[in-house]
């Protein structure tokens, strides 16, 4: 059986502190933090591991909105989720620019049930 457990992190992206066992997150919801955490890492940005991450500037950022594009960004972020602990698949990606931003939703099957996460840069 899959156990982990994220420590929960409040609507500004800090994380909670004393609230006890309140402060984690266990099965499903612990996975979807830890997939939105993944996904707002870019690459480099990390000094202990500099090639972790998303390559938002080295290739998803800043280029032509094409459908080749937006298939290259939906390939990466639906790497980056299926490379984190606890994803047994992606079920399924749907993404779009919108106003200059790319838009992406992902229904994923854990180990511990299936979560829908969405993300935008």
């Amino acid at each position: 059986m899959f156990s982990c457990k994220y420590r929960a992190l409040d609507a500004s992206g800090d994380m909670v502190f004393g609230r006890g066992a309140a402060a984690f997150l266990t099965g499903a919801q612990a996975v979807r933090q830890a997939l939105e955490t993944r996904l707002r890492l870019f690459c480099g940005e990390w000094w202990e591991s500099p090639d972790e991450g998303l390559p938002l500037f080295q290739q998803m950022l800043g280029r032509p909105q094409t459908q080749a594009q937006k298939e290259l960004m939906d390939l990466l972020v639906a790497g980056r989720i299926a490379d984190t602990r606890g994803v047994a698949r992606v079920l399924s990606v749907r993404s779009a620019f919108e106003n200059r931003r790319y838009v992406c939703s992902a229904r994923v099957e854990t180990e511990c049930g299936e979560i829908e996460i969405e993300v935008s840069y």
